[in-house]
């Protein structure tokens, strides 16, 4: 398995992964998410806790029943090199619509200790409706995007200040990104 797309920003890499689930796969979390009790209760950083945004949390059992969990294992092992180096300590789903606000942010105060995986879950998702999310230098330039596409995977190293972008008013459905935050094991 290789990325669609590798980039890195002062020595931290990125990495897009396409077609690790099925279509069917896609369409199922997708009505599951839609159905879900979100809360809005997530924070990118200190300074923003008083523009929470929607969230939902799986617990680690949950994940795993997941087609997300065996498909990460597989992309993180191009990624790394090997996947038993890591292991999942969060998991769960953001929701973003249009007029969210979702502001830049960092997973980890440290380069290189944990890793981010990132999955679309949509079953259509068009240029035009926005929603991508931007990698920043340590300045904070824009550097590289990925866009959404149904059951899209990216791959990052935590310390990359970055940001994903509310949909655009065009854009008549949610924005669901399944985040997962891996350390070292």
């Amino acid at each position: 398995m290789k990325p669609v797309r590798t980039g890195s920003i002062q020595d931290r890499k990125i990495a897009i992964y396409d077609g690790l689930l099925k279509q069917n796969e896609v369409v199922a979390l997708d009505r599951a998410f839609q159905n879900a009790p979100f809360t809005k209760n997530e924070v990118a950083k200190a300074e923003t806790q008083n523009s929470p945004h929607w969230a939902l949390n799986l617990s680690i059992e949950e994940f795993k029943s997941t087609p997300m969990y065996s498909n990460l294992l597989l992309a993180l092992s191009d990624f790394t090199g090997d996947a038993s180096n890591y292991h999942p300590y969060r998991h769960y789903c953001n929701y973003a619509s249009f007029g969210d606000m979702l502001y830049s942010h960092r997973d980890s105060s440290e380069p290189g200790a944990e890793i981010t995986a990132l999955w679309f879950i949509c079953t259509k998702w068009h240029h035009d409706w926005g929603g991508e999310t931007l990698f920043y230098s340590d300045e904070g330039d824009a550097e590289f995007v990925c866009t959404p596409k149904p059951g899209r995977l990216v791959l990052f190293d935590s310390h990359l200040l970055h940001a994903g972008k509310a949909p655009n008013r065009n854009c008549l459905q949610p924005r669901f990104t399944f985040a997962v935050k891996l350390e070292k094991a």
